[in-house]
This record gives structure tokens, C-alpha cells and sequence, in this order.
């Protein structure tokens, strides 16, 4: 599949870090075209918020209309988690798109860096006791590691084993290995001299933090 008939329909192009504001634009974006046969999300970004990435997850996945997503630049972190918010067949990258993923994060504040969560997760007899005895469920950041490990086994080709050394550490990988891995299954092929015949600029929309 080429780049025009990945925009056949809309596209929303998310440049920048996973932050509140970007990500709830491009929320809105996906909810405000659920009509259409199907949209396109272009991603690149060396990450950002857990939290806001997994929202913007649910919502694709949630999704009634089709998303595709295409990797183009650096897609790390977060992104290449959002990657597997759109189904096996709808993930795309270009051929000079790089990947990266490290063990989880915790962010401070916007204008503080992210630090490895080296903290030891507590038995999961202990969890469910302090569950029961506060009343509520507890999860919080000791189970983001576990959830990403899931998602990365489900909805890829990795192994467990596979999907725990790539998050031993920061990770850096092409296209190549994104595709042997099933983290996108195509690759975006060169418009060979065709160009579409129908103006698309008013269906393209870019994610830009306002200053």
C-alpha cells in the first residue's frame, strides 16, 4: 500500500512527544471521523506519557471505524505501543522509520526527565492482601510492566522471553526487525509515479503543541 491510498479517507499526523494535549486532539480526531470507511494516524515520536499513550490506545482499539497507523521517522516508546492499538493488518511504517523500546518509565513533571522504575514489584499474595484489606485494587506502576509484556505477546509475534529482552534495556530497531517481529506487518510502498486525481489537504489534520 502506498501513501495515497493510506489517505484516501483522513489522516492525522502526531508529531512530538505523548503529552495531554496532543493526545487529546488526536482523541477528538479519531471520534470526530467514525463515519468514514476507515483513517490513518502518522506517527513519530521518541514517546512520552504512559498514561496518555494507553488512553489513545483504548480508543483506537474502541474505535468503530478502521484505524491504520503508520510509523514514520522514530517511532520509540510509546509509540511503538501504539503501534498495536491498530489490528495486524493496519500497521504500517515507512522504510527508513527506526524503533526503539526500554524497560518502563516513570515521568515526573513536563520539565523533569523520565527515570527507570527499578522499584521491586510485591508478590502477588501481598498485592491482593492490601487489596482487600484498603478496599480497593491495587495496580498502579508495578503492573504497567506486566501489562505492556502482554500486549507485546498477544498482538505480536515475540515470545515472552523475546518480549522481555526487548525491554531489558534501550532497544533500537529497523524496519526489518519491526516486521519479523510483528510489530508492523507493511511496509509503505513507493508511489511508482501515480498521484490521486481527488485534493486531500483539507482532510489531512497535524498535531501541533500550541505555545
Amino acid at each position: 500500500m502506498n501513501l495515497s491510498e493510506l489517505s484516501k479517507h483522513a489522516v492525522f499526523v502526531y508529531t512530538g512527544r505523548i503529552e495531554d494535549e496532543l493526545i487529546g486532539e488526536c482523541i477528538e480526531w479519531v471520534l470526530e471521523h467514525q463515519h468514514l470507511p476507515e483513517i490513518t494516524i502518522m506517527l513519530a515520536t521518541n514517546g512520552g506519557s504512559f498514561t496518555m499513550t494507553m488512553a489513545l490506545y483504548d480508543i483506537i482499539q474502541s474505535s468503530a471505524c478502521p484505524v491504520n497507523i503508520v510509523a514514520t521517522g522514530s517511532c520509540m516508546s510509546g509509540g511503538a505501543i501504539l503501534l498495536l492499538a491498530a489490528e495486524p493488518n493496519r500497521r504500517f511504517a515507512f522504510p527508513n522509520a527506526s524503533f526503539m523500546m526500554h524497560a518502563l518509565t516513570i515521568s515526573g513533571d513536563k520539565d523533569s526527565q523520565a527515570h527507570r522504575c527499578d522499584l521491586p514489584r510485591p508478590p502477588a499474595d501481598v498485592i491482593r492482601e492490601m487489596s482487600v484489606a484498603l478496599g480497593v485494587e491495587l495496580s498502579g506502576g508495578y503492573d504497567d510492566t506486566e501489562r505492556v509484556l502482554e500486549l507485546f505477546v498477544e498482538r505480536t509475534k515475540m515470545t515472552r522471553g523475546e518480549a522481555q529482552e526487548l525491554f531489558s534495556g534501550d532497544t533500537h530497531f529497523a524496519v526489518k526487525r519491526a516486521l519479523a517481529m510483528g510489530l508492523v506487518t507493511h511496509i509503505v510502498s513507493p508511489a511508482r509515479g501515480e498521484r490521486s486525481t481527488t485534493p486531500q489537504r483539507r482532510r489531512w489534520r497535524f498535531g501541533r503543541r500550541k505555545q
